[in-house]
């Protein structure tokens, strides 16, 4: 039988206590306490130490240990030719203080820690983000991170510190050993519990020394390791998934960005809210006094068409300026094409009449009004779709797909007499057409809230149709439209992916056979 509680009795397993460093009789040869402790056994067994290697051979030894380099030529020579006290301590601070430190002695720990940049077995996936784990651990050598913090940000990194990219791709610890992308439904069970294994196996092996994935079958032989134990530290990973994250590598500099951006956006915010507070309100009760009297409708004229005008492909008949883009002269002709009148087009209905690959169709209208208002309008397009409205841009929209209903809605400004609207479908392959319709000028909500006494409409009611009415406002929309277009300047953060584990990741969530964690019912022998 295994007895888990005599191996707990081995020394390995003891709390630290303080000791006495032994006495040893060769007391010239101590530089620290911790020499006593190896000289002490070499005494007692009659045995001296090695005689002091010679300068040179100290540099050199320093040099390929620290750095894994040999020194420059004259290195030698400059630190031979120091005599002060002081120069070999130099030598080590300055060996230390360099990257070549860390990136030479971070091979040993990733070596340890089964760190690849592909998934291994046949396929062998790149994993092309996994390097920050490797950057981590060389900076962490470099930066003399405290051990314990070092262990924490590889065990849990992400929960720990999760706006940290640098503790995010500590986790490529728990992430580094090989994986299988290629799996029937009946492997993953066994698959996931592969993984798992690598994950605490590992964690034995670097940070507590011991060969904890001897316990996944039976309880350890030797070390005090029963197999529950092992399953219980499995479970703690149940939820560890692996993938790439997008992270922010300097969310301080993103933060003092956007604090200078809203600084600089305050001001547009505020004149907004301000015209609203203190205009709007009587700009909507003018408007409401004016529904008294019936508003005339808009006067649209049947559509005309032209085109196709061809391209080399799809993007340049998008991009290029054809001749209606330039002028609108419903008599001139351009080649083959010319202005067409389709009174059959009627709104509210989808046209799929239009041909041409790689090619642009123009419909082109007036919409005639008595007085300046809004025009809320509804669009569809096969493919892409620009729309101008007395020649200013309202609408561009580079897609692709077929044409529906309402794929695009948008409210124009309408000035008082007639207005121009011109609209282009670009068309990649295949069928292409339009969708065209104007959508009522009051809804139904407002309606309601209109029909109420000013006095019987509560807070929400009032908000409601305020919200309602500030496009209609020309003044509303310029001070909102210099919001929208100062947003564009927004600061955005540099997103780096980082290969590593994370709650819930990618290779976690295999099916529900993978999610949970059971204890192997087997005997010990």
């Amino acid at each position: 039988m295994i007895d888990i509680e005599k191996g707990r009795q081995f020394w390995s397993f003891q709390p630290l206590r303080v000791v006495k460093p032994p006495n040893v009789k060769n007391e010239s040869w101590m530089r620290t306490k911790i020499d006593r402790f190896i000289l002490a056994p070499l005494e007692k067994r009659e045995l001296s130490p090695n005689p002091e290697a010679s300068r040179r051979t100290l540099f050199r030894r320093a040099m390929f240990g620290l750095w894994g380099l040999p020194p420059k030529p004259g290195e030698i020579e400059a630190y031979l030719s120091d005599d002060s006290p002081e120069t070999y301590e130099n030598l080590i601070d300055r060996l230390l203080a360099n990257p070549h430190y860390g990136e030479r002695w971070a091979r040993h720990w990733l070596d340890l820690a089964r760190f690849a940049e592909s998934n291994g077995y046949a396929f062998d996936q790149d994993r092309g983000d996994a390097y920050h784990y490797r950057d981590f651990v060389i900076r962490a050598l470099n930066e003399d991170m405290p051990y314990d913090r070092f262990v924490k940000l590889q065990i849990a990194g992400d929960q720990m510190e999760p706006a940290n990219s640098m503790a995010q791709a500590a986790t490529g610890f728990l992430a580094a050993g090989p994986f299988t992308s290629q799996q029937t439904q009946k492997e993953r069970e066994r698959s996931r519990y592969e993984q798992l294994d690598d994950i605490v196996h590992t964690l034995g092996t670097t940070m507590l020394g011991l060969t904890i994935g001897c316990a996944r079958c039976h309880d350890h032989k030797y070390d005090p390791v029963p197999i529950k134990d092992y399953y219980r530290l499995v479970s703690c990973f149940a939820e560890t998934g692996f993938q790439n994250h997008a992270h922010d590598p300097d969310p301080q500099k993103t933060k003092a960005a956007k604090e200078n951006f809203d600084a600089a956006h305050k001001p547009f915010v505020d004149a907004r809210s301000k015209f609203e507070e203190k205009v709007l309100p009587t700009r909507l009760n003018e408007w409401i006094a004016k529904q008294a009297k019936p508003e005339s409708p808009e006067t649209l004229s049947p559509w005309h068409h032209i085109g196709p005008f061809g391209a080399a492909d799809f993007k340049k008949a998008y991009a290029e300026d054809f001749p209606p883009e330039k002028e609108i002269d419903l008599a001139k002709t351009y080649g083959e094409n010319k202005w067409i009148v389709k009174p059959e087009w009627h709104d509210g209905k989808i046209h799929n009449t239009l041909k041409g690959s790689n090619s642009a169709n123009y419909l082109f209208r007036t919409i005639d009004v008595p007085d300046a208002r809004p025009l809320p309008i509804s669009l569809g397009r096969d493919d892409a779709i620009k729309v101008w409205l007395n020649g200013k841009s309202v609408l561009a929209r580079e897609v692709q797909g077929g044409v529906a209903k309402d794929q695009d809605k948008i409210t124009v400004q309408l000035k008082a007499g007639s207005n121009q609207l011109l609209v282009k479908i670009v068309n990649g392959g295949g069928a292409s057409g339009f969708y065209f319709s104007t959508t009522p000028e009051i809804p139904k909500n407002i309606h309601d809230i209109l029909a109420l006494a000013p006095d019987k409409r509560n807070e929400k009611q009032k908000q409601e149709l305020l919200k309602w009415f500030a496009p209609r406002d020309p003044d509303w929309s310029k001070l909102n439209q210099a919001i929208q277009e100062h947003s564009k300047n927004a600061p955005k953060p540099t997103l780096v992916n980082i290969y590593a584990a994370r709650k819930g990741g990618a290779t976690y969530n295999f099916g529900t056979d993978t999610r949970k964690v059971y204890f192997l019912d087997r005997g010990n022998s």
